[in-house]
């Protein structure tokens, strides 16, 4: 049996504790370990509102709700079973009371004890140090959907694992590779800051850009070489950066092309997904590879199995300059261009095994560089 952690009683409505919980989530370590605090969630109640935090030591993120707080104190929950349950009850208000050394949730006819442990076993982070600066947050979450995606899952490659962040005079520029492609975008800051890099898991970048879902306003950035953190009137993630010097991308990004193709993302993606059923996944990276050929008018989207049969789309394009055919990755190039934030993408190429790239075809927006399958 744990210690008491204390008294605390509210009242919060079941969709806003919901939301909370499952804000927290991506922070929460699996039961197990020496630490067992990791895989719980402190619920703090004070004022009007519940501030809910988790942690793994890598990440922390913390948000708050409105509520009606009756006696203010805190609780510390296991994390898996709290959002199961909260999950489960009716919609309508949540009353939660302490119990000895649980935790009494009630809501509609369910009333259910959750054992928690002592608050003083949740780790307590120092803050970030460094400068502050202000971006805006529509603009952060697009900049960050727009590379994500290239992130590696290699644990072989842990700064791969990141998103790189460049913080240069007037901007944020992020950026991420797997080796096989990589994504960049930048946006505008408010605020002065020192040139300055660091790579940030890349999970916690999409917690950040799931935590802006529907969010307004600005977002408070800071940034040291150690942690990051970043701070909107939705919560609040910190996250330790990842040692080690990222690759000179900026060596791989194409300045000129010989062919430039402008098509529909929707209609191109939709072609991919479709003719790359019959890719051949034979090849030495198990790519599903499909072939584009680039003519004036259209580009032929084809894949072809020995087992499996063949299948090929012509997607409507402009094409300028030198018809060319290329064969790539289905999803790499699938996932470019779905991160492009236009009905349009541009894509640009010379001849293999030169690099593709992928952007928007005006305006500023995410560029996306995809190395061609070379036999």
């Amino acid at each position: 049996m744990s210690e008491a952690s204390g008294s605390v009683r509210f009242v919060v409505e079941q969709k806003y504790l919901d939301a909370a919980l499952a804000r927290v989530r991506p922070a929460v370590r699996s039961p197990g370990g020496d630490l067992r605090a990791l895989s719980h969630i402190l619920i703090e109640a004070d004022g009007d509102s519940l501030r809910l935090t988790a942690t793994n030591l890598e990440m922390t993120i913390r948000c708050q709700v409105p509520a009606s707080v009756q006696v203010p104190g805190a609780a510390l929950v296991p994390a898996r079973l709290a959002d199961e349950l909260i999950d489960s009850f009716p919609s309508g208000p949540v009353t939660a009371d302490m119990d000895g050394s649980a935790l009494v949730l009630s809501s509609g006819p369910y009333r259910c004890k959750l054992v928690t442990i002592r608050t003083e076993e949740f780790p307590r982070l120092s803050p970030v140090a460094g400068v502050e600066v202000l971006v805006d947050a529509a603009e952060l979450r697009a900049a960050i959907l727009g590379v994500e995606y290239a992130a590696a899952d290699d644990l072989a490659r842990p700064v791969l694992r990141a998103i790189h962040m460049e913080a240069l005079p007037g901007a944020i520029k992020l950026a991420a590779a797997d080796g096989y492609r990589l994504a960049e975008a930048s946006l505008p800051v408010d605020g002065s800051v020192d040139r300055l890099s660091a790579n940030v898991p890349a999970a916690a970048m999409r917690a950040v850009a799931s935590m802006l879902r529907g969010e307004g306003g600005t977002v408070a950035l800071r940034i040291s070489q150690e942690r990051v953190e970043f701070r909107t009137s939705a919560g609040e993630i910190a996250a330790q950066t990842i040692e080690g010097d990222y690759p000179n991308y900026a060596a791989v990004l194409p300045t000129t092309w010989k062919s430039r193709a402008v098509v529909s993302c929707e209609e191109l993606v939709d072609a991919l997904r479709v003719v790359s059923l019959f890719a051949d996944t034979g090849y030495k990276r198990m790519a599903p590879a499909v072939r584009l050929e680039f003519e004036p008018g259209s580009v032929r989207v084809s894949a072809s199995d020995a087992e499996k049969g063949t299948a090929q789309c012509l997607v409507a394009c402009d094409l300028q300059g030198e018809p060319i055919a290329v064969a790539v990755n289905a999803r790499f190039i699938g996932e470019a261009i779905c991160a492009v934030p236009a009905h349009e993408a541009a894509i640009e190429l010379t001849a293999p095994p030169a690099p593709i790239a992928v952007r928007p075809t005006e305006g500023s927006g995410p560029l996306a560089v995809v190395m061609p399958l070379v036999p």
